[in-house]
Formats: C-alpha cells, sequence, structure tokens
C-alpha cells in the first residue's frame, strides 16, 4: 500500500527529517500494539570475527588490565607548534588547504609526538603517565597520490619514580608479551635506526625474523628537558596491522620415545 504524506513546516524542521522519521510517525498512528511481530526475512549465520579486530580488542585489555595503561582517542592531527617546541621531528605527507586551527594542518605520519603531547597536557596532574592508542596515520603517498594509510600502537610509559631502565624492561617484556601470547610472534629487539626524538644509543627496532615492525626507546634527553626533566620516559610505536597479518611459521614436534634408548655396539672380527 502507498501512501503520501504531507510534513507540516513546523515539524520539518525539526523531528521529522528522514524516511525512518515517517515509518515511526506510521506506526504510532496505527498503534504499536496493532503490529505483529515476526522473524527476519533471512537466516542469521554467526559471523568470524575479523582476527585483527579481535587482536586490536585483546591488545587493549592487556595493556590496561597487565600494565595499567590508560587508551586515548585523539585528532590525527600533526601539531607543528608543540613539535618545534621540544625538538620532535616528524613529517606530514598530507595537509589541509585551509586550516582553522594554526598548527594543525598537517595529517600526522607518527602517533608517538601525539602522546608525548599527552604528557606535556598531564605532566602536573600525574606523577605517573601510562597511554596508548591504536590509530592510523599516513606514513606517505601512493603513484596516484593517495594517502597510505597504516593502523599504528604506540605507548608511552612516563614516571618521575621509576629509572628509564626500569621502564625500558618493562616496556620490552610488553611488546614480547603482546607479540608472543596473543599473536604467537616472535620477536627480539636490535640495533638499528630509530626517529630523532628517540635516545641515540637506548632505542631499538622491534623485528621478528621475517619483519620489521617499529621502534622502541627511551627519550631523547634534550625532548626530555623541554618537556619535564623531572619524568623517565619510554616510548613503543609499531605497525600493528603488519604484526596481527604476520603468518606464524608452525614449530614441528617430535614426540618422545616411550621406550627405553637402545644402543648397538658393533663386534669385527680380524685376521690376527
Amino acid at each position: 500500500e502507498l501512501l503520501i504524506v504531507g510534513v507540516p513546516t513546523f515539524r520539518a524542521t525539526k523531528d521529522v527529517s528522514i524516511k525512518e522519521d515517517l515509518v515511526e510517525e506510521v506506526a504510532r498512528l496505527y498503534g504499536y500494539d496493532n503490529i505483529v511481530p515476526a522473524p527476519l526475512a533471512f537466516d542469521t549465520v554467526p559471523q568470524e570475527l575479523i582476527k585483527s579486530i579481535e587482536y586490536e580488542y585483546e591488545t587493549k585489555l592487556f595493556l590496561a588490565q597487565k600494565y595499567g595503561a590508560n587508551e586515548i582517542h585523539s585528532y590525527l592531527w600533526n601539531y607543528d607548534d608543540f613539535n618545534k617546541q621540544h625538538k620532535i621531528n616528524t613529517k606530514s605527507y598530507l595537509s589541509l588547504l585551509d586550516s582553522s586551527n594554526a598548527g594543525q594542518s598537517g595529517i600526522r605520519s607518527e602517533l608517538l609526538p601525539t602522546l608525548l603531547r599527552t604528557l606535556d597536557e598531564n605532566k602536573n596532574n600525574y606523577e605517573d603517565v601510562r597511554v596508548f592508542e591504536i590509530g592510523r596515520v599516513v606514513s606517505g603517498l601512493d603513484e596516484q597520490n593517495l594517502a597510505i594509510e597504516n593502523k599504528k600502537l604506540a605507548v608511552l610509559f612516563a614516571s618521575q619514580k621509576k629509572s628509564e631502565q626500569e621502564l625500558f624492561f618493562e616496556m620490552k617484556k610488553m611488546i614480547v608479551d603482546i607479540a608472543k601470547n596473543l599473536m604467537g610472534v616472535d620477536v627480539e629487539l636490535e640495533m638499528g635506526e630509530t626517529v630523532s626524538y628517540l635516545h641515540p644509543v637506548n632505542s631499538f627496532r622491534v623485528k621478528s625474523r621475517t619483519d620489521d615492525y617499529g621502534y622502541v626507546g627511551v627519550l631523547h634527553p634534550e625532548t626530555k628537558k623541554s618537556i619535564d626533566k623531572r619524568f623517565n620516559v619510554c616510548l613503543l610505536e609499531i605497525d600493528f596491522e603488519r604484526l596481527s597479518n604476520t603468518v606464524v611459521y608452525s614449530k614441528k614436534i617430535k614426540q618422545v620415545s616411550k621406550y627405553q634408548s637402545v644402543e648397538i655396539d658393533y663386534n669385527v672380527l680380524v685376521d690376527e
């Protein structure tokens, strides 16, 4: 049945603006009690959860419960003024033609500068700051000049009580724990190039035997002094999608024999 309706002007600009609003009005006039419940016209079948989404949820829960870290959801901007003030060298591959807020025109290519800004905003309220974020960045442009997006995991541990060494080894344990126990990937820390705002010696690449995921390290002394010298800071940023999609090579397991081992001796007879 086709209904042709006209919406009064005093309602057309308020609560009746989409087709669902009209359906609601028809149902109300007809009477909700007069509508006979009926099952959906299609079969409902369980869907398998995408593995990377499952890993993401488990990682967030893991960081919150075991390491007491708080998840943040930040804007995608690259705050140029803050970065320049604290000697954080990072790049924007995309920028807005018009920006209402100075210093926010660039799209970030890294998550850690945002976490450092979070530390700067909270340094006078807490003696320990532990935050993390799983978010997207633009790491470059493809052949069609379109954004190359990557989903990253960034973690910041900052403390006025714990030493840099304590924070670093806790961070190392954390990423090995996440990779191994949640995703089945064995990762190690290796010397290699990281970013300018990490310590030139106490920073490392996070790698497996098949891939390179990112970096972990202590905050550079100059940036630490610029933000707040009271805090010792350790940072990590990895490509979360790449880690989630790493193919785990199954290990061949050989069952131990349940019988006693047997040794064979050879006796050779020769002429005298």
